[in-house]
Order: structure tokens, then C-alpha cells, then sequence
């Protein structure tokens, strides 16, 4: 089963699926002041390209494969991320939280500086309250486990 944190009107939710409503999908484990409700929607998200930012290869080949309909691209700097976001429409960016010694929180924030439209999740090998709370005060919108379930990860994208 997967976990993931998601933000919704403020409150932080643990979910086991895709986060349609708070009430039918959630169990509320506790507030995050003053987040804003992440407002996408879900034909943004399945139209748009997404950007995975990480510097394993193996990682970006796994996620392409799960994610089919969508257009991916990798990017392994914040130059490379930028000029994506300049050529073309980008819906979200998956960015791994290692990069080699830089964090992928730090880097996420940086590039939201100049873009601060597009969403972003963090890919994590682990999944907790701390680290959510931490991402959310980044600028992302919430975290993926690694490796991922394929179904919990469509849904978490689209």
C-alpha cells in the first residue's frame, strides 16, 4: 500500500489513493497553517508534459514506462529544467530528493523562483509527516514513494 501526504484547505491528509475528496479518500492527521490549496486540474495535468528531474537514468526509464500517455522529460540541472519550461508547456516536475550532495527540496525552490506556476513532487525513497511538511515548505505539492506502484502513481499525476 502506498502513502502519500497530500495538502487540501490547509490541513495535511495521509491518503492511500488518489485524492478526489478529503472525506471519501482521506483520514486527517493534522494542520499545516497557512497552505494554500494546490489548484490544478486534472486535464492540465494529462495534457501538459512533465518534467523528472534526477540524475538516474534508470529512474527516468522507470517512470516513462508507467506513465505512457504523458510526455516526459529529463533534465539533470537547473539550466536544463529552465530551458524546458521556456520551449514548452510543463504541467508538473517529479524531482528525485538526492542529488548527488544537493537536496531536491532546495533545488525544487530555486527553479520555482523563475517558474512559480508549475507544481512539483518530490520523488523519495521514503515517505513521512516530517518530510512532507519540509517539501511543502519548498513549494511541492506532495511525494512519491520510490519505487513506484504503477496505478497509485498515475493517479498521483494525474
Amino acid at each position: 500500500m502506498l502513502l502519500s501526504w497530500r495538502a487540501l484547505n490547509g490541513k495535511i491528509f495521509k491518503c492511500q489513493s488518489y485524492l478526489k475528496e478529503a472525506h471519501s479518500s482521506c483520514n486527517r492527521v493534522g494542520h499545516l497553517a497557512s497552505v494554500p490549496a494546490w489548484k490544478m486540474t486534472r486535464e492540465s495535468f494529462m495534457s501538459g508534459t512533465i518534467l523528472v528531474w534526477t540524475l538516474n537514468r534508470e529512474l527516468f526509464a522507470e517512470l516513462s514506462a508507467i506513465l505512457t500517455e504523458q510526455t516526459l522529460i529529463l533534465c539533470e540541472t537547473l539550466p536544463d529544467a529552465e530551458q524546458a519550461c521556456d520551449r514548452q508547456e510543463i504541467a508538473l516536475v517529479l524531482v528525485a530528493e538526492r542529488f548527488g550532495t544537493d537536496d531536491g527540496c532546495a533545488v525544487f525552490r530555486q527553479f520555482q523562483t523563475r517558474h512559480p506556476h508549475v507544481a512539483g513532487l518530490l520523488l523519495t525513497p521514503t515517505e513521512d509527516k516530517v518530510l512532507f511538511r519540509r517539501a511543502m515548505g519548498y513549494g511541492l505539492s506532495g511525494l512519491v514513494a520510490l519505487p513506484p506502484e504503477p496505478d497509485t502513481f498515475r493517479c498521483q499525476v494525474a
